[in-house]
């Protein structure tokens, strides 16, 4: 098979908070009390290493015997530098759905625990025919750091918030899982970051030469968008 790439494309959304303009009503004109401003969040800065891009190289078809052919797990560092201590949140969106395939991912999460979830999954790519090839997910390994300390992965699925097991992203298609950090083991709930550092961990598995017809060359398409908003 040819070469495959993966793609993760960074895009940031900001979330502004707006101070509504509010004017108090007087029976004299002169006295009008008038309120005006705008709240705006710290300037933060997200960086993928390697230009958010990820190649699991060349496979060769006979090789895709297995029903899900598992692909050597990539890191990507990825870093948040902010002007101002800010807390914030992390999502996922897949750009690919229609390349996903439910797959069983083996040791992808940081617990080394197996994907299943195709909430948790991205589109790896489609063959000639328009058939989903396999699937990856997204993980952040191990503890992030927060100016040299560690910190702890949150989630929330727009509930109370609880320390993450696995650390994945979900996909976007299903219910969205929002990811914080907090540098206590106690007080769950998101704390202000000025300059994170993490590693995400990127595992694939692709399908059987028999599941998936593979007698041309398939080129990996997968692109998926990070999300950061100002809580």
């Amino acid at each position: 098979m040819e070469n495959k790439t993966m793609k993760t494309v960074l895009k940031v959304t900001a979330l502004a908070c707006m101070l509504m303009t509010t004017s108090a009503g007087a029976a004299i004109e002169d006295n009008t009390l008038q309120i005006q401003g705008t709240v705006t969040p710290a300037s933060c800065e997200p960086v993928l290493s390697n230009g958010g891009e990820v190649d699991f190289g060349n496979t060769i078809t006979e090789k895709l015997t297995q029903e899900y052919n598992q692909l050597p797990s990539k890191e990507l560092y990825f870093t948040i530098t902010c002007q101002n201590a800010a807390k914030i949140s992390l999502h996922m969106i897949d750009n690919n759905p229609t390349g996903r395939r439910p797959m069983v991912i083996t040791y992808a999460y940081d617990d080394s625990s197996n994907s299943t979830d195709v909430n948790q999954q991205f589109g790896l790519g489609i063959n000639s025919k328009g058939e989903p090839v396999g699937a990856y997910s997204v993980a952040i390994s191990g503890s992030p750091l927060d100016n040299g300390d560690g910190v702890y992965v949150i989630g929330s699925s727009g509930g109370d918030w609880a320390f993450s097991r696995n650390q994945a992203f979900s996909n976007g298609t299903g219910e969205i899982t929002y990811l914080s950090f907090t540098g206590s083991d106690s007080e769950i709930k998101p704390a202000a970051i000025s300059t994170l550092t993490m590693m995400l961990k990127i595992s694939a598995a692709v399908a059987s030469n028999t599941a998936v017809d593979m007698t041309d060359a398939i080129e990996f398409n997968g692109s998926s968008t990070i999300v950061m908003t100002y809580l």
